[in-house]
């Protein structure tokens, strides 16, 4: 379990390297600490998710699947119906929130001082402030429920695959955790929800400091943000072709979010 540790110690410093060395939208530069936070933050939730998911795979997740209705398919055969337990994969919203909410109220915090920083307005925000718990609490309820559905299906895959190889349940079993332990799966989860996480955090400063608008920051025409790049609508609205209330888009975005504030004689276009 050290070596484990270790190894994956220096997977999370690796991985830190390359995130700085990529390119990040330009609001991130205005703030050099705190995206230098954001991206130690995606080693501290890779490293939480793989620990969940590890400890998913090797002691929960062979208990969520109807055995007894495998094995009586594997014998005749002839049907293909993955029976997941739903009241015993429940348990899973209690697992993730233990591993993910602290992490992601940190992430919070940090796009909060960020906007503080960039936009020169002090408001003391701290990870104990009442808006941003709030916040990160139906955020980690929000994205737990997306995870566990997310596990759900993997699961089905895994099993329909092995009933369709008429695998016996043992090598069922090895199947599915494999499937489950999938370390990318927590490296972009972890790239994915720092980035949300911070940019939820600076939308908790934009809206306590009085921000009228939003703009989004794409890198480069190529990237799937490409149409969102300069759009710009009212704080509380949210942006065209799936970009939600701000970044990330997509997995392993690096897109930012731009404050505007009413000296900056912006109005909004889809008022009535």
């Amino acid at each position: 379990m050290t070596q484990i540790k270790a190894l994956e110690d220096q997977i999370a410093r690796l991985g830190s390297v390359v995130a700085a060395a990529e390119n990040w939208a330009p609001q991130y530069a205005k703030d050099p600490n705190g995206h230098a936070k954001i991206i130690k933050l995606e080693g501290s939730i890779e490293y939480h998710m793989r620990n969940y998911l590890r400890a998913l795979a090797n002691e929960r997740v062979m208990h969520y699947v109807d055995w007894s209705r495998y094995n009586g398919q594997v014998v005749r055969a002839y049907d293909v119906n993955v029976t997941i337990l739903d009241d015993q994969i429940g348990q899973e919203d209690g697992f993730l929130l233990t591993a993910l909410h602290d992490p992601l109220l940190t992430g919070m915090a940090i796009g909060a001082q960020a906007g503080e920083i960039i936009y020169g307005t002090p408001l003391g925000i701290t990870a104990t402030d009442t808006a941003l718990m709030e916040a990160a609490r139906n955020y980690s309820a929000k994205l737990v429920t997306q995870i566990t559905e997310t596990t759900r299906d993997k699961i089905k895959q895994s099993i329909s695959t092995s009933l369709q190889l008429n695998e016996d349940q043992s090598t069922a079993v090895a199947r599915l955790q494999q499937v489950i332990r999938d370390p990318k799966r927590a490296g972009t989860i972890a790239r994915t929800e720092a980035v949300n996480s911070y940019t939820q955090g600076l939308l908790n400063f934009g809206t306590q400091s009085n921000a009228v608008a939003k703009e989004w920051q794409a890198l480069d025409a190529v990237d799937d943000c490409a149409d969102l790049d300069g759009q710009t609508i009212a704080i509380d609205d949210t942006f065209a072709n799936g970009g939600d209330d701000g970044p990330p888009l997509h997995p392993n975005c690096r897109c930012g979010l731009r404050l505007i504030y009413s000296n900056e004689n912006w109005s909004d276009a889809n008022a009535d």
